[in-house]
């Protein structure tokens, strides 16, 4: 995932198929460009579990862990979850 002005940028590939997919998603980010890799099916599971469709990446930088909150969520119950990113290739 690249974090900019710009957007997201998420790509994943998979070396087993042959086959590789990127997508740029609208959000609102300030900083420096950041690039971080998180495995996409634990990045899944986690989004799969919010109702939100809104969600909160609070990034330190590329190795450190995410923190991840849905938007709105209820002052009754706090859903967060924690994604410790990867190493990228170069």
């Amino acid at each position: 995932m690249i974090f900019s002005d710009k957007g997201i940028e998420m790509s994943g590939k998979d070396i087993d198929y042959s086959t590789s997919a990127k997508e740029t998603l609208l959000c609102a980010y300030s900083g420096e460009e950041l690039k971080i890799g998180f495995k996409g099916e634990l990045l899944k599971q986690i989004l799969e579990n919010f109702t939100n469709k809104e969600v909160t990446f609070e990034i330190g930088d590329c190795s450190t862990a995410a923190i991840i909150k849905p938007v709105g969520e209820d002052d009754k119950t706090e859903n967060l979850s924690l994604l410790i990113p990867m190493a990228l290739e170069a």
